[in-house]
């Protein structure tokens, strides 16, 4: 339950070490098909920062940098709704390994999660053709 309450503590707190800015009208579409099956990746690391992102007035995102031992890698998970419906526990201080697909996000290398997992469970994000399992409703 303590652990709960900190995820729930670190998704609402503002963020602000990272500035995204606001996405151009219509930009919101264009990242949900960015995922490429052709460049994906698996990475193990620490998660340092947990971001909610505002983007026009819909859905909020959640993004995470997870420090590896090569890097920090800016990752892209997906709208606040699905992490709260997935029940995610996932804490800065967790390790984790992500499956993904790097892409070139508005001029950033950025990694768009199809899978995370933790020591406890694992969270599907995308499915095998890198379709966001949000829409799949």
């Amino acid at each position: 339950m303590k652990k709960l309450m900190l995820v729930l503590i670190t998704l609402y707190i503002p963020c602000l070490s990272v500035d995204y800015p606001a996405d151009a009208p219509g930009e919101k579409a264009v990242y949900e098909r960015l995922y490429d099956t052709a460049t994906v990746d698996t990475i193990t690391g620490r998660v340092r920062k947990i971001e909610l992102q505002s983007t026009n007035g819909t859905d909020n995102e959640i993004r995470m940098l997870v420090t590896t031992q090569k890097d920090t890698e800016t990752v892209f998970l997906g709208p606040i709704r699905l992490v709260k419906e997935k029940k995610m526990c996932i804490i800065p201080g967790d390790t984790v390994e992500i499956i993904g697909s790097r892409v070139n996000f508005r001029g950033k290398n950025v990694i768009i999660a199809a899978q995370i997992s933790n020591k406890e469970k694992r969270y599907l994000f995308r499915n095998r053709k890198g379709l966001p399992v949000w829409n799949n409703r």
